[in-house]
This record gives structure tokens, sequence and C-alpha cells, in this order.
């Protein structure tokens, strides 16, 4: 009789970002909150362009989008929430702790 034992299986987490959020985000103000830290944060263009990144990151200028702006805390949350229930499916013990978003 064959012995079949399934190795490095891939579970994947699919949902909608407001499926779970308290308070839903707005995509629309998302987008354009984007879009205004991206034509905005002339330090986070810079290190782009000095570190040949072709598009825009803010990772060498700005750490705190949730503190600075709403929708981004909103965001987090969500985000936060869906971490949550996918730990929960996974059977992570994680005791009376719980994850959290640290870096955004």
């Amino acid at each position: 009789m064959p012995d079949i034992t399934s190795l490095f299986v891939t579970r994947l987490y699919r949902a909608g970002l407001n499926d779970l959020a308290k308070k839903k985000v707005d995509y629309s103000e998302l987008r354009q909150t984007c879009d205004m830290v991206a034509e905005d944060d002339e330090a986070g263009q810079e290190w782009c362009e000095a570190n040949g990144y072709p598009g825009y990151t803010s990772n060498a200028s700005m750490d705190d989008p949730p503190w600075r702006m709403p929708i981004f805390g909103l965001l987090e949350k969500a985000l936060d929430k869906h971490v949550a229930a996918f730990c929960k499916n996974l059977g992570f013990d994680l005791g009376d702790r719980r994850l959290k978003c640290n870096s955004l």
C-alpha cells in the first residue's frame, strides 16, 4: 500500500480588505493619500533616484503613516484583523498575545 505524504504545503489567505474591518477603508481616499505622499515626499523621491529604484518608496523618509494619516491607521487595523484570522486558521498558539503590524 503506498504512503502519500504532503510536504511544504502552501496555504493562501484571500479576503477583501474591508471584510473584517470595523471601520471600512475608503479605497479612493487611500489612493489619493498615497498619491499625495508620493508627490510631497522629496526625501523619498531623492532616495529612489540615488539608489536606482525605478518607482517610489517612502522607506527612507517616512516611518509613521498610521500616525500621520488616519486612512493608513484604518488600513493597519484592517490588515491586523486579517493576520489574526489567518493565524487562527493556521492554528498558531500565540497564548494571550496577538500579532500587530509594527511598520507600515
